[in-house]
């Protein structure tokens, strides 16, 4: 990205929505739960003539996401969703999908897993891929390209529990496909809190 625009930075779009539990089993800690997400066009970020946050009509995310406990140390999560643009013109619509499998290697600290993958289902015509070629900003950005394809991700790492309702951790992330869009790798961080 650094070789072909102008660094910058901003804010992102504001996000907010809301998920039910169709399936709430806390005996075996297994939970089915679908969601839709507002992303309203709130960023300001810009990189020379390319609005990379902030501009058409947002995005809808219809999502579904389960999550079960299996035997005493294995946990897997599961999501997939459509990122749907309101203004198709300018920004691009996706289908996203993740797998997350941890594992209690000792008390408290848990082996990450993570697969993501991100795939446009249509393109946008805001972002001419002669500029930019096949970026479209993965889950980060909105370039609004007219060529963009399918990214997969695959990230290592892991969780500490941190007393008994808080979990801090720690992933490795790099694209195991061809194209890798904007990520060369990336670390990320989250903290869990159960209430």
């Amino acid at each position: 990205f650094d070789d072909l625009l102008p660094s910058d930075d901003g804010a992102l779009n504001f996000a907010f929505g809301a998920k039910y539990a169709a399936l709430s089993m806390p005996e075996s800690d297994t939970y089915l739960t679908g969601g839709l997400k507002y992303e309203a066009p709130s960023g300001d970020i810009e990189s020379g003539a390319i609005e990379l946050q902030g501009g058409g009509d947002g995005f809808f995310d219809l999502f579904v996401s389960f999550e079960s406990a299996l035997w005493h140390r294995l946990g897997v999560q599961t999501s997939s969703g459509f990122h749907m643009a309101v203004d198709r013109d300018h920004d691009a619509t996706s289908f996203h999908a993740s797998i997350h499998v941890d594992y209690e290697v000792v008390q408290g600290l848990f082996a990450v897993v993570e697969t993501n993958v991100l795939t446009t289902l249509e393109e946008a015509d805001r972002t001419d891929s002669s500029l930019l070629g096949s970026f479209e900003g993965y889950d980060v950005l909105s370039f609004g390209s007219t060529r963009a394809g399918t990214v997969a991700t695959m990230g290592m790492g892991a969780r500490y529990r941190l007393g008994r309702y808080a979990l801090f951790g720690l992933v490795y992330e790099l694209p195991v496909t061809a194209r890798q869009d904007i990520i060369e790798f990336r670390i990320g961080c989250d903290l869990v809190v159960h209430l």
